[in-house]
């Protein structure tokens, strides 16, 4: 359990500030297409803009119990 617990904050501590990389390079090579996105009617509200932030971990935890659930099943070296 507590590998699982360390390897998902890792893996979403990680997917993070890849998502936080991904969202500035985006606003520096793409500012036209970024443009189009400030509009308010693509803005969630502060309630749900804290789910750009829980994602990564999220999906990290899912993934850490999916491998060690079944990573007996996948034969390899």
């Amino acid at each position: 359990m507590k590998r699982i617990l360390l390897s998902g904050f890792a893996a979403g501590a990680i997917l993070l500030g890849l998502s936080y990389f991904i969202l500035f390079f985006t606003i520096r090579f793409m500012p036209g297409m970024v443009e189009e996105y400030y509009n308010p009617v693509f803005w969630p509200g502060n309630e749900r803009a804290l789910l750009f932030f829980l994602h990564p971990f999220v999906i990290s935890f899912a993934l850490a119990w999916f491998w060690n659930r079944f990573k007996n099943h996948f034969p390899g070296t």
